[in-house]
């Protein structure tokens, strides 16, 4: 970003600056009284190093930064290193990082007052978060800021520094790291048009080159498993029929391939559940495997923002960069039948539209069944032999055979959900008749509660005045040193007190509150219902929150905010209601 000092655009930053200097010159200066009365700095030292710097040699290295601040504390008593956070290959635009994270949890916990950087870009290049921090947050919690080289001391700072010099390195500095992202994306570009590959990780089948990471070669022990999927669809096997074939021969997926092979360091990729049609598809329409470089699928437009899908046009496709697993051939033989494939099943389905029975009930349990061995959602599966068409699978069997068969017809599980329902009705209804004959009761404690609380305000209120003359009377000699303590121990005794049965009457009525007002969900969801009200889809979704299927088709139900009308459920059982209570 340029900007020129005469320009519109930075006369408005002048005078936001002059704006945010006003406030943070009155913070900061209502800080340095505290600071000034400080006798030791418990010192926090933050150290960070870009990725982008690591393995240069600079003076930006992070024992070089631990070395200047070290030998600016030399001859200051007064400052005594606690604690030293850093942040190794960790970008400065934002401040998303642990280790300043961990710093700022020690700056507002009290462990450390005085924070000390080597300079303004160490601490962040983003200069209204960075400005946010020196003007307003570390006064707050009476942290002295120090940038050593940029000469920069919040107990010293002049107003020309808090006004314009400060917040002018914080703008050079993200200025900065957006001229380095812009150069370093033109610079990817470059080296991707001319087909050197840029990730992280090679493609399934492929590693990076020992002599030039730039350049794929073949893994053959992956290559091998990628030319059979290619035959097997050749030969009219599905990419669920593969990826079943690929799991029962336990061939590792991926993901589980790399983290066997120590590229990928995570446990959770030791627990990788296998191959999935996904996984298979992507394979199979990846022209990497022809010897093409296919990338910049994924781009970032704004430094260090999120990626998102480049249109197709905007790819960067190099042919013939590396050795091929597979022939175009074959490549191409596998689009024609994935593409008649596609065209087959959406004929397939614009018939069944019109030739069956709608589907009455929509897939409105979608994301609720889950089998209870493996606990992965069930998948809803069209059945055409089936009458009811529909049933419930887990997948894991039906991929792998990692788990029990469970085939659930979506009929019966409707019917015995509407069963479960209608006797959360029943009873609902019940519980809401109880309900309304203790509404006066509920009415009148309500406000009693109100009335107490009240009471024990206004006399905690007159014990504080009582405690605020005391001290005068002792100074002005009415009463001696040994009352004046005793008295005064007395009366915040007393203060405690109210304040503790204040907490017990604000917990009895937000108890109260919260299990018999519309406030509890429960009653909410029931208050519109009556016990003829027919069970329909939008009932199912509405108080069906889990279903588990066991073996021999057996399922748990838990219904939706069960935990608020067990509350109720218990009350009424008991025939009794917390207002009654003494």
């Amino acid at each position: 970003m340029r900007w020129r000092l005469k320009s519109c655009s930075s006369m408005k930053w002048v005078r936001r600056s002059r704006n945010l200097a006003r406030k943070s010159r009155k913070n900061i200066d209502q800080n340095r009284k505290k600071e000034n009365e400080v006798s030791c700095w418990r010192v926090g030292f933050y150290l960070r190093l870009s990725d982008k710097e690591e393995g240069k040699g600079s003076s930006e290295s992070i024992e070089n930064q631990r070395e200047l601040l070290t030998d600016y504390l030399k001859g200051k008593p007064d400052f005594k290193v606690v604690a030293t956070f850093i942040d190794d290959g960790k970008t400065g635009t934002n401040f998303k990082r642990s280790g300043f994270e961990e710093m700022l949890e020690a700056a507002k916990s009290g462990v450390i007052n005085c924070i000390i950087v080597k300079d303004l870009s160490r601490f962040g290049r983003n200069y209204l978060e960075a400005g946010n921090y020196i003007e307003n947050i570390f006064p707050f919690f009476n942290i002295r800021f120090i940038a050593v080289t940029d000469h920069f001391d919040t107990l010293t700072a002049t107003s020309s520094q808090l006004a314009y010099l400060i917040p002018l390195k914080n703008m050079m500095n993200e200025n900065y790291a957006r001229d380095i992202s812009k150069k370093e994306r033109s610079a990817k570009k470059i080296l991707r048009k001319k087909g050197a590959f840029l990730g992280t990780h090679a493609v399934y089948g492929y590693q990076k080159s020992q002599e030039d990471k730039h350049i794929l070669v073949i893994d053959e022990e992956a290559a091998v498993h990628v030319r059979e999927i290619y035959n097997m669809c050749e030969n009219g096997h599905s990419d669920a029929a593969i990826a079943k074939y690929l799991n029962r021969n336990q061939v590792s997926c991926p993901s589980r391939y790399k983290y066997e092979k120590g590229l990928l360091h995570h446990e959770k990729y030791d627990s990788t559940s296998g191959w999935y049609p996904q996984t298979v598809a992507s394979i199979l329409t990846n022209r990497a495997y022809v010897g093409d470089m296919v990338q910049g699928k994924r781009i970032c437009r704004e430094i260090k923002g999120k990626k998102e899908c480049a249109p197709r046009e905007e790819w960067d496709i190099v042919s013939g960069t590396h050795e091929p697993i597979i022939t175009m051939e074959q490549f191409e033989q596998v689009q024609q039948i994935r593409s008649q494939r596609r065209e087959k099943y959406r004929e397939t389905v614009e018939k069944r539209k019109y030739s069956i029975e709608p589907d009455i009930y929509d897939g409105i349990l979608k994301e609720k069944i889950f089998c209870s061995d493996c606990g992965k959602a069930m998948q809803r599966k069209y059945i055409k032999s089936c009458k009811d068409h529909y049933r419930y699978i887990c997948e894991g069997h039906e991929r792998n055979g990692t788990c029990t068969r469970k085939y659930l017809r979506e009929t019966e599980l409707i019917e015995a959900l509407k069963t479960v329902i209608v006797k959360r009705l029943e009873v609902s209804c019940e519980i809401r008749e109880w309900i309304e004959t203790q509404r006066k009761n509920i009415d009148a404690k309500l406000e009693q509660w109100v009335r107490e609380y009240d009471d024990l305000e206004q006399r905690a209120g007159q014990k504080l005045k009582m405690k605020a003359l005391l001290y005068k009377d002792w100074k002005e000699g009415i009463i001696d040193k040994e009352e004046y303590l005793n008295r005064k121990a007395r009366y915040e005794r007393e203060m405690e007190q109210c304040r503790e049965e204040q907490e017990k009457i604000m917990s009895k009525k937000q108890e109260y509150v919260a299990n018999f007002t519309h406030e509890n969900p429960s009653i909410q969801a029931l208050s519109e219902l009556t016990l003829n009200s027919e069970v329909t889809k939008n009932l199912i979704r509405t108080f069906v929150e889990r279903v588990e299927v066991y073996e021999q088709n057996r399922i748990k139900v838990t219904l939706c905010y069960q935990n608020e009308f067990d509350k109720i459920l218990k009350y009424w059982e008991e025939g009794r209601c917390v207002v009654n209570e003494e």
